[in-house]
């Protein structure tokens, strides 16, 4: 199989059946990283310091602290997310393709996470006035 086979499975597997069975996919996967989103959010904004992206770059104090605390957050969230999509695989292709799999975990789990997690924690921290 070729590289533009692949492509062309990945989109109609990924894409194509958004109406299909389990379509969890589009909904289950980005509520559930929106909703671990939300609550690591609004923890960021209650802290004073530098958004997390930031402070992971730039402060080379608490760096190890800060990789630890995403690797635990965000490890649990692609855990589930490749879980999901998994299981989604085996009960409708009947097999799992594995690249297929983490690509859809970091397009439905991480982005939607990484997006909300920066928006709730800049509300929380422009209401908190911080």
């Amino acid at each position: 199989m070729d590289v533009h086979e692949i492509a062309q499975r990945v989109w109609h597997d990924m894409f194509s059946r958004p109406d299909g069975p389990l379509s969890f996919r589009f909904i289950m996967q980005p509520t559930v990283a929106a909703l671990l989103a939300l609550r690591d959010g609004v923890r960021d904004g209650r802290t004073a310091g530098p958004a997390f992206l930031v402070a992971l770059v730039t402060g080379a104090k608490g760096r190890r602290a800060l990789m630890r605390d995403a690797m635990q957050r965000i490890g649990r969230l692609l855990i589930v997310a490749l879980t999901l999509d998994v299981i989604y695989q085996s009960l409708v292709f009947g097999k799992v393709y594995p690249g297929e799999a983490v690509l859809v975990a970091f397009i439905f789990g991480f982005l939607p996470y990484a997006i909300t997690r920066g928006i709730v924690a800049r509300v929380v921290k422009m209401k908190l006035g911080k």
